[in-house]
């Protein structure tokens, strides 16, 4: 098994979930998940915005490397961030900056 697997599947049990529920809520199939909690098989980089939001993550690196992850402390107990903020978030202070001008129309 791998971080990334072994973090998937604390991530779903901690939200109570099903291998089936998760993988309806994430439009794949129960088998997918599966490959992906056991290690057989890694999800596309497209699909960890959606396991982030399903499980509420908040540090996706630490989701994605840290062998020590723990959803109870690391998970997000409000709603979850969405893709954009996930990825505002990882920007530099330069690069929010310029987001920041961008959006006001500065």
């Amino acid at each position: 098994m791998s971080t990334l697997s072994d973090n998937l599947k604390k991530c779903r049990k901690a939200r109570d979930l099903s291998q089936e529920k998760a993988a309806q809520l994430l439009g794949i199939p129960r088998s997918r998940l599966g490959s992906y909690e056991e290690g057989r098989a890694t999800p596309s980089p497209t699909l960890i915005p959606s396991l982030v939001d399903l499980y509420g993550i908040r540090d996706w690196r630490g989701f994605i490397l840290n062998e020590t992850f723990h959803p109870d402390f690391d998970s997000a107990p409000a709603r979850p961030l969405s893709g954009l903020e996930i990825l505002y978030n990882a920007l530099d202070p330069l690069h929010k900056n310029l987001v920041d001008k961008l959006l006001k129309g500065d």
